[in-house]
């Protein structure tokens, strides 16, 4: 832990101001998969307004909000990036697939991308906020 506190933090500190302060970098680290980018992001501070992005590994066009934790790391490509990099191996054109609790429509959108032109993809959202979220990302 002391070699933590000591040597690492500083380092993922200033790692972090110059990921926030450059856009270009700060666009590479959005749409480059590594291990320790969870980790990172916690010092990345980007401000971002509102609005509609392209994010994660698939390129997939959202609205975001940044006052929602969950939107604002799928911006940051953090949010389930294991879980899309599990589905990209498994998933095959032509399934049909079921997202129960959709929310925004991570998993439809990423689902919609892996199963091709041909795809079925049902989604349920119970919460009329996060449906007319995910109306707006379909």
């Amino acid at each position: 832990m002391t070699i933590f506190k000591n040597i690492l933090r500083p380092i993922t500190y200033l790692a972090g101001n110059i990921i926030s302060r450059n856009s270009k970098i700060f666009e590479i680290y959005r749409q480059t998969n590594f291990r320790g980018k969870l980790f990172l992001s916690e010092y990345i501070n980007h401000k971002s307004p509102n609005g509609i992005y392209i994010c994660g590994q698939l390129h997939i066009k959202y609205n975001i909000d940044f006052d929602d934790q969950i939107q604002a790391a799928v911006y940051l490509g953090t949010y389930e990036r294991h879980e899309i990099s599990f589905l990209k191996s498994y998933i095959k054109a032509g399934w049909v697939c079921l997202d129960i609790g959709a929310n925004i429509g991570f998993y439809t959108l990423n689902l919609s991308k892996l199963v091709g032109s041909d795809w079925k993809v049902y989604a349920i959202e119970p919460s009329p906020n996060n449906y007319k979220k995910l109306e707006e990302n379909i």
